[in-house]
């Protein structure tokens, strides 16, 4: 089987069939240059029970500018993401964050003890084929390469997978 037989037609099937995983394929373009994609923190943020109260009074807070919001929050993320060996580490050490006095669950896991996986269904899963990654140093790219699929869980990179067909 061709490598790009397996990414597209199988395994992309079945990461984004609603029979399947239920991730969401998302193109490359949406993805930030900091690999955030902005989009998908934001229905996170807005639209999940739990976040749901808490980012309306931020935002309000911003005067309803989410352009202004977002342009602190996300540089309040990455750089608690620096202090992370990898990024699993960070999203089990950063369930919960505070951000201008408020909490809010940036990611919720499966298997609570009063709700099952409720909280965890609202998690946000997407998947992009061929994300560039450019690994600068002093302004100056000293290697980049195009892994065959990117993942990112509530907008943020989580991984990538690097397929090869035998």
């Amino acid at each position: 089987m061709h490598e790009l037989d397996l990414q597209g037609g199988y395994l992309l099937n079945f990461l984004c069939s609603a029979d399947g995983l239920g991730y969401k394929e998302v193109t490359a373009n949406t993805v930030s240059e900091d690999y955030v994609i902005e989009e998908d923190l934001k229905a996170f943020l807005s639209e999940t029970s739990f976040n749901q109260g808490n980012y309306r009074k931020l935002l309000r807070k911003y005067g309803n500018d989410e352009k202004a919001l977002f342009g602190e929050l996300i540089p309040f993320l990455l750089d608690r993401i620096k202090s992370s060996a990898n990024m699993a580490l960070f999203f089990n050490s950063n369930k919960n964050f505070t951000f201008q006095g408020l909490t809010f669950t940036l990611y919720a896991p499966s298997g609570s003890e009063l709700k099952g996986d409720k909280d965890f269904k609202e998690n946000i899963f997407s998947v992009v084929q061929e994300l560039p990654y450019k690994y600068k140093h002093e302004g100056k790219i000293l290697f980049s390469f195009r892994p065959d699929i990117t993942f990112f869980l509530n907008g943020f990179y989580l991984g990538y997978s690097e397929l090869k067909s035998n």
